[in-house]
């Protein structure tokens, strides 16, 4: 089983909490407009504008990618910015509503952005549209220098809070990764273990051969050289079976057993997979000894459980270990196993 990329989890989680934003952002411009047009006369085109934003909406909720994500809910923040800002010169005095609008549109979106760069995009469009629109005017010009500075450190603060909740982020994905590389990964091979195998088996698009692999008097390897002789056979011959089996499942189900999941056209391929995997560890040089494996190979019968096809495979397995070992054997159901061998 495959875990998700940082931005795929990352989209996963931050599209629903951005859309719900941008959908509270309509509304509350919604609101506003109709509460304003009760007093004083506004432009009935804003109404098209919020309309516009409700689609903007939908279209984030369908998005597909982070940066289409990103492009629909910054439109959203700029048409309700404009908006505001079309309400705040309705009603006169709209100077005062500059940096209650930036600020409000603009820091609570810090935490529902990927990345720093798309916030700052982001935020410099709320300010600007604001700004062109209101066109505020300042008697003295400290005030106009303390509207730029708050202005400024809303930005900085935005921005603050965009790269912390990133690597909040960042720090949750890895922990997460290891999490699942525990669950689902031999720590000594780096293959798939037997759970994320068997959870694979039951996938769509299921294979329909399986391969039981176990190395042979792997007992006496240990005995001899040394466990870690022994974990280095095993990584050896992982991966030989790794670069041995391209495009079918492979994984280490404990101890020295290991097991593919093939998705061979027939039984035919399904053995000369069989034959080359045991040829390909039969090929192996380690300290003066020369492994071998053993393998059991079963096709699945029309809706049987997958606990009787590995147990079929596994009888297989111990036939060709009955039959010398360096061998493959076949279980097919309903005649004697067959077997065959690596080239000597």
């Amino acid at each position: 089983m495959q875990a998700p990329s940082y931005q795929q989890k990352s989209f996963c989680q931050l599209r629903p909490v951005a859309v719900v934003c941008k959908i509270i952002a309509t509304l509350a411009c919604l609101a506003f407009l109709v509460l304003v047009d009760l007093h004083y006369p506004v432009p009935s085109y804003l109404y098209l504008w919020v309309l516009v934003a409700g689609i903007c909406c939908w279209a984030a909720a369908r998005a597909q990618t982070p940066d289409f994500l990103f492009v629909m809910a910054t439109l959203v923040l700029t048409i309700c910015s404009a908006c505001l800002a079309q309400l705040a010169v309705a009603m006169g005095e709209p100077t005062y509503w500059l940096l209650p609008i930036g600020m409000v549109l603009s820091l609570p979106s810090a935490t529902i952005h990927m990345r720093p760069l798309h916030y700052l995009v982001c935020s410099s469009l709320i300010w600007g549209t604001a700004y062109l629109l209101i066109q505020p005017t300042f008697v003295r010009p400290l005030d106009f220098t303390l509207t730029m500075m708050t202005m400024g450190a809303t930005l900085l603060t935005g921005l603050a809070v965009c790269i912390a909740y990133q690597r909040v982020r960042k720090t949750v994905f890895e922990l997460q990764q290891q999490l699942h590389a525990l669950a689902y990964q031999d720590p000594l091979t780096g293959l798939p273990n037997r759970r994320a195998f068997l959870q694979g088996l039951e996938a769509a698009g299921a294979p329909r051969f399986f391969l039981m692999i176990d190395i042979d008097d792997f007992k006496n390897i240990n005995d001899t050289l040394g466990h870690a002789a022994g974990d280095q056979m095993l990584i050896d011959v992982g991966k030989v079976l790794q670069a041995t089996v391209p495009g079918h499942s492979l994984a280490r189900l404990g101890g020295e057993e290991f097991a593919v999941a093939a998705h061979a056209a027939d039984l035919a391929h399904a053995e000369q997979l069989a034959q080359r995997l045991v040829a390909a560890v039969h090929a192996i040089r380690m300290h003066g000894l020369v492994p071998s494996i053993s393998l059991g190979l079963a096709e699945r019968g029309a809706g049987e459980a997958a606990a009787s096809w590995m147990q079929r495979a596994d009888a297989a397995l111990y036939e060709a270990k009955r039959r010398g070992k360096n061998r493959y054997a076949v279980d097919r159901a309903d005649t004697p196993a067959a077997t065959g061998s690596a080239p000597s």
